[in-house]
This record gives C-alpha cells, sequence and structure tokens, in this order.
C-alpha cells in the first residue's frame, strides 16, 4: 500500500511541476 500511495504522490507532484513550468511559459510569453 505505502508503495502505491508513494507512487500516486509522486505522479501529482510531478503534474504540479508541469503545471508550474506551463504557467511559468505562458507568464512570460505573456510579458514578450
Amino acid at each position: 500500500m505505502q508503495k502505491k500511495v508513494g507512487t500516486t504522490r509522486l505522479v501529482i507532484k510531478q503534474g504540479d511541476i508541469t503545471k508550474e513550468k506551463v504557467d511559468a511559459i505562458v507568464n512570460a510569453a505573456y510579458f514578450i
């Protein structure tokens, strides 16, 4: 169970990082 929960958390964390990168790219494009 712990492994499954850890993997799920990792996937969610990766998703958050991706979203932050996309937001940063959108913000950079907006300022250009």
